[in-house]
């Protein structure tokens, strides 16, 4: 768990005298073990997993209760407990791998695969440090600890910035200091914008879904019928508010001008030099979004009649958002850059056309 060997130790209630326990606690710890960190879907498995149980393993699951307790140590010479995460109930553990399982779900389409192992690799961890951040997540998720939830944008962007700046070549070498981190050395930027926002987006809701965020947020917003676009379903089911919103109309714009770019043979996308990923104020987005018509002028990007409609849409829709909440934003700056690159992670490409 979090890079750390941790011990799976179950502990049964209201047992008979001849219950199988060496071997049923075995089996346990095995199912444990795959399902949190190997199971590409959480629900399935679990479900998967009592179909295929014998008999008297089958009411252990549904009959009977039990906790779990994880105990994270480092070996060697001697024995030391680095973590405890202790008395995991049956109920709370089923609910925990439900809400990450829905969560997932909503974005399968865009993550194949996602357990408590994809976690680690999403929070940086630093060899050199005696700081575990990953660690500090799993003891929120299974111990239902409240978080303040700026803390999970921080890790987004400092994860982010780290992944700009990293050249290929550097990736697992000794001056890659976050080698948790789920890189591939055949990955572009934007294939990392794409992969850490929806994993982030799942961690995100799953917390929103278990109530551990201390800040109550604002209310969500369904997009009135003239304001429909093809993104309402997706901003509905991540229960997007009007800020997030704006920011993420203004991720497809400037994932446009990225596109064309390209095209054009500027292959460092020089735009994307606009963001400061570590985190941007409101009127850092007013700047940016400013630039990026700039450049969707310079490039003519409108003068295709599909493009200049779709254009002029997501123009709208960021006005609608921004321009009545500029005076009572709510978002952190690192929450800016977050919704800001969600709107480019998912931005459907093909509405540009080329000569």
């Amino acid at each position: 768990m979090a890079g750390i060997d941790t011990y799976i130790i179950p502990y049964f209630f209201n047992i008979k005298e001849n219950f199988p326990y060496h071997e049923v606690s075995i089996k346990l710890k095995d199912i444990i073990n795959d399902l949190v960190f190997y199971s590409k879907k959480l629900k399935e498995f679990i479900d998967y997993t009592k179909y295929k149980l014998t008999k008297y393993e089958n009411k252990l699951w549904n009959e009977n209760n039990f906790e779990i307790t994880f105990l994270s140590f480092e070996g060697g010479n001697s024995f030391k407990i680095i973590n405890i995460i202790q008395d995991i109930s049956k109920f709370n553990f089923e609910k925990i791998i439900e809400t990450f399982d829905n969560e997932h779900t909503k974005l399968i389409n865009f993550i194949d695969s996602f357990n408590f192992n994809t976690i680690y690799g999403m929070i940086p961890v630093s060899e050199n440090s005696q700081k575990n951040d990953a660690l500090e997540i799993y003891n929120n998720i299974f111990k239902l600890i409240k978080i303040d939830k700026k803390i999970l944008y921080e890790h987004y962007c400092k994860t982010i910035t780290y992944l700009y700046y990293l050249k290929p070549e550097k990736i697992n070498s000794k001056s890659d200091i976050y080698k948790n981190l789920s890189k591939d050395k055949q990955y572009k930027f934007d294939d990392y914008i794409n992969d850490y926002i929806f994993k982030y987006l799942i961690l995100i809701n799953s917390f929103r879904e278990l109530k551990l965020f201390y800040e109550k947020e604002s209310d969500t917003f369904m997009e009135a019928e003239y304001q429909k676009s093809d993104y309402s379903e997706f901003l509905n089911e991540q229960n997007f508010n009007e800020q997030q919103r704006s920011l993420f109309f203004l991720g497809n714009l400037l994932k446009i001008v990225a596109i064309k770019q390209r095209i054009k043979g500027h292959y460092t996308t020089p735009v994307m030099q606009k963001i400061q990923f570590q985190g941007m104020t409101v009127k850092d987005i007013e700047r940016l979004y400013l630039d990026v018509i700039e450049k969707i002028r310079q490039y003519q990007i409108m003068r295709y009649k599909k493009s200049n409609e779709e254009v002029e849409l997501l123009m709208k829709l960021y006005h609608s958002h921004f321009d009545k909440n500029i005076d009572i934003w709510e978002l952190k700056d690192e929450e800016n850059v977050f919704y800001l690159l969600s709107g480019y992670a998912y931005y459907n490409n093909n509405i540009i056309e080329i000569e």
